[in-house]
């Protein structure tokens, strides 16, 4: 069993309390030998160090539940009354402004550090330096401000910094090497516009088939049309009223008769 693995990334410099006043460990980063001072086993209510776990130990533990307690800052820290007071210690940034905020003098005081540090090897926009800076201002008091400032940028924040040239050669080809980014990203855009100039062709291929089918079926309406009027009409042509026998002889009973009603006096 080696508790050292999955615990190691939970625990932080240690916490050493001298009377009433917290302090830090002279070692930044605990060793493994250090361990016991972050970790215990217990099982029920009996407390074990992991230095003291074996194999005997091991199959005694079998088929039992065991808690293993993590300290990030060692023992001392093991309440919430010592942790307040720990925190407030050490923890808590002493510079403050009025929104209990990290002091924006001291955060401008990095950025001038980092620049004095750095300013030759990298180069930036400020707000790139504000961020690095906030970066380590942020960063918990266990760690050391003076060693974060002296490494290089934090991952995330590295493609924000440019690497200084330093003589002709190493300007001309940093210049060559922009020169050759722009032109791939130009030969990408390029291909993007290729692809949707073959789309726009495709779509309007496909517009001229619908609107080719549309025209020939409003032909084919038209034609229909023009069909039954046709029909229509020869219909009407062949049922026109005929004179019969009955008609005739009722046109040799009608005479012209004199109006006299309507003759002037």
């Amino acid at each position: 069993m080696d508790t050292t693995e999955d615990v190691v990334r939970f625990i932080k410099r240690e916490a050493l309390l001298d009377g009433d006043c917290f302090t830090w460990a002279d070692s930044e980063q605990p060793t493994r030998p250090e361990i016991d001072k972050f970790v215990v086993l217990q099982e029920g209510k009996k407390v074990t160090p992991v230095s003291q776990v074996s194999v005997d130990f091991l199959r005694k533990l079998r088929g039992k539940h065991v808690n293993v307690y993590v300290y990030s800052y060692g023992k001392k820290i093991c309440n919430k009354a010592a942790h307040t007071k720990f925190s407030a210690q050490l923890l808590i940034p002493e510079k403050r402004d009025r929104a209990n905020a990290d002091s924006t003098v001291s955060l401008m005081e990095i950025v001038s550090k980092l620049k004095e540090i750095h300013g030759t090897h990298y180069s930036s926009n400020h707000s790139s330096w504000v961020m690095w800076a906030n970066y380590i201002q942020c960063a918990p008091a266990n760690e050391s401000r003076e060693r974060m400032m002296n490494e290089c940028p934090p991952a995330h924040l590295i493609l924000l910094f440019r690497s200084v040239a330093f003589s002709d050669n190493e300007r001309m080809q940093s210049a060559r090497n922009g020169l050759k980014i722009t032109d791939n990203m130009t030969d990408s855009f390029k291909g993007q516009v290729k692809l949707f100039r073959e789309d726009f062709e495709t779509m309007r291929q496909s517009t001229m088939r619908v609107m080719e089918l549309m025209e020939w079926r409003l032909k084919s309406l038209e034609e229909i049309i023009e069909s039954n009027q046709r029909l229509v009409a020869a219909m009407t042509d062949t049922l026109r009223p005929e004179e019969n026998e009955v008609s005739r002889g009722q046109d040799i009973l009608i005479m012209d008769c004199e109006d006299t009603d309507h003759m002037d006096n």
